[in-house]
């Protein structure tokens, strides 16, 4: 008797080094738009061109678990990812709303200053909520997603294929 093939599984490491580089910036953020000048239009482009690239790679991060992660794990895992996929989905949401604000002020702050204040405390808050969610997600969808998920599938989510 064969023994089948082994099929790779996912290694969830980048999701890791995604998490990471969305709490730093987005923590930093804040700050930078605080210090920048209203005067400084060159200042204020090249912090918002930033602030773009950064809410770009966190709107199709989430999309990815979204579309992929998610379905993957409640169809394979079933009574094991119900509860944490739920709760994923749930912070989705409230990260999905602090996102598309900062994505609202974003035009009008890089343009012409226009409340910057305001649109660091979104920045804030998103950094804040962002944070707890990585955290939790940090602890429970990486057992599951090597457990469930292979390579090939991995490899599909829309995040690996940004450009």
């Amino acid at each position: 008797m064969t023994t089948p093939p082994q099929v790779p599984m996912a290694d969830v490491g980048e999701m890791y080094l995604v998490h990471t580089m969305l709490r730093r910036e987005f923590g930093l953020l804040p700050d930078l738009i605080r210090g920048a000048g209203r005067n400084d239009a060159k200042h204020r482009a090249l912090i918002g061109a930033h602030a773009q690239l950064v809410l770009q790679i966190l709107h199709t991060h989430h999309e990815s678990e979204d579309l992929v992660l998610w379905p993957l794990l409640l169809e394979r895992a079933e009574a094991e990812a119900t509860e944490i996929v739920a709760v994923m989905e749930e912070q989705h949401h409230a990260i999905a709303a602090a996102h598309d604000e900062a994505v609202r002020r974003l035009s009008g702050w890089c343009r012409f200053g226009r409340d910057g204040e305001g649109f660091a405390t979104v920045l804030d808050d998103l950094a804040r909520v962002l944070t707890a969610h990585t955290a939790l997600e940090e602890k429970a969808a990486p057992p599951l997603t090597e457990k469930y998920v292979t390579v090939a599938e991995w490899v599909q989510m829309p995040i690996w294929r940004m450009q």
